[in-house]
């Protein structure tokens, strides 16, 4: 063992009797204790040619978010509830009696925001964007109390809503100072068309969670927390889409019923208007479908020749109304001559029958026909009966009724087509004679 302590290696102390020992002894020379090894200074590691240290993650405005960065912040259209969890059995009884002047002030309410929405709209147009400040203050009041009214009306509260001032629902809203013209009604009425559609399928939900609440106020005098706060959600989702809607804000609002959801993202606003042109396009398609079937003219052509032997003419139905012409009679004549045809003119009569198939009665008469001839004159009809009656003549619903119309034509003309145009209908039916 060499005597020479090893070059960059401390001496050690013996743990037992406190000697100085060289490095490298193993054993005490003093006592002989056993002498624990010491491990060489480590060189410090060499920084060359390796990597950098990786940099912790930062976002960059606009790119999104990540671990680090915060949230959104919360959309600025905030709606909280803070009632008492007790409430008053009797008055979740007499709810709908209560509120009966509520309603007749709501429905004077909403129309008054209706018209300062349009105020809104056009001083946004004429502004350049810039809001004039009362109209906004003003539309925000008259909603925070319509909410207020549907908090109570939903018995979150048995407290009647206060116009102004502190109550259990607060509504606030943060008005920016420009608002963007050219998404006005037409863009924005298109991106929430699926906010509505989601809102509709909420609210089920909604009346489900008033129901089993006036059943658990009746029984125990509290609206379950769970469901209170759903429908609180239901109240905050709808406030936002309204105040997006109406331009009281540009931002995109959440598909969210909480509180400290942020705006919507330009994706979300995209597929939204989207998909809300899609529904417009298949909603005015089909009442363009609905329109044309309701309306318009059923045609039937006839033998006015086997008409005038009594062989009835098949039968047209136009909004549950049933119409068949069982006979005519050319140059018609009345008993006793009480009413003649003028100089070179001939009466022809239509013998019909109608039923009511639809739900409700109505009337017939002589202003439902008309009569067009080979020349194309048109002319209604001289004289009409309905089971032997003056005309008009009330048909009720499942009844059937006999009518008799007659006509004045040319001397030298014959009946080209019989229109028949109910009342109450959207369609008209049209006989043709061969």
């Amino acid at each position: 063992m060499s005597d020479q302590p090893q070059s960059g290696t401390p001496n050690i102390n013996c743990p037992n009797c406190g000697t100085v020992q060289l490095s490298g002894t193993q054993f005490c020379t003093n006592c002989g204790a056993l002498l624990a090894p010491v491990s060489p200074p480590q060189p410090e590691p060499s920084t060359e040619g390796a990597a950098p240290p990786p940099v912790p993650f930062e976002s960059t405005p606009g790119a999104g978010y990540s671990l680090g960065e915060p949230p959104k912040p919360p959309y600025p259209v905030s709606l909280e509830f803070n009632g008492p969890e007790q409430l008053g059995r009797l008055s979740a009884i007499f709810r709908l009696i209560l509120a009966i002047p509520l309603f007749i002030f709501l429905y004077a309410v909403n129309g008054v925001v209706s018209g300062l929405v349009i105020a809104h709209w056009l001083s946004l147009l004429v502004r350049g964007g810039r809001p004039v400040g009362w109209i906004g203050s003003a539309i925000v009041a008259l909603l925070r109390f319509h909410y207020r009214a549907f908090a109570y009306l939903l018995l979150l509260s048995d407290k009647y809503p206060a116009f102004e001032g502190e109550w259990f629902l607060q509504l606030e809203m943060q008005r920016p100072e420009r608002l963007r013209r050219r998404q006005i009604f037409f863009w924005k009425t298109l991106a929430v068309i699926p906010h509505f559609i989601v809102l509709s399928v909420l609210w089920f939900g909604v009346s489900v969670c008033v129901v089993i609440g006036w059943i658990s106020i009746v029984f125990s005098g509290r609206f379950p927390l769970g469901l209170r706060w759903f429908v609180i959600g239901f109240l905050r989702w709808s406030a936002r889409v309204i105040a997006y809607w109406m331009s009281m804000r540009d931002e995109f609002p959440p598909y969210s019923l909480a509180s400290e959801a942020g705006a919507g993202s330009r994706a979300a606003t995209g597929f939204s208007a989207l998909g809300g042109g899609v529904l417009a396009a298949l909603i005015t398609v089909f009442a363009i479908v609905g329109a044309t079937a309701l309306t318009g003219t059923d045609t039937e052509h006839v033998s006015y020749a086997r008409l005038t032997d009594g062989q009835p003419s098949p039968v047209i139905t136009i909004n549950n109304i049933e119409i068949q012409l069982t006979g005519a009679q050319d140059d018609y004549s009345f008993p006793g001559e009480i009413l003649s045809p003028a100089q070179g003119m001939r009466l022809v009569a239509l013998e019909a029958e109608i039923y009511n198939g639809t739900i409700a009665e109505f009337d017939v008469s002589g202003t439902d026909f008309e009569v067009r001839d080979s020349d194309g004159d048109k002319s209604r009809p001289v004289f009409t009966t309905v089971r032997g009656l003056g005309t008009p003549v009330e048909v009720r619903a499942g009844a059937l009724a006999d009518v008799l119309v007659v006509f004045e034509v040319g001397a030298f003309d014959d009946p080209a087509e019989l229109r028949y145009s109910p009342e109450r209908g959207l369609k008209d039916a049209k006989f043709v004679f061969d």
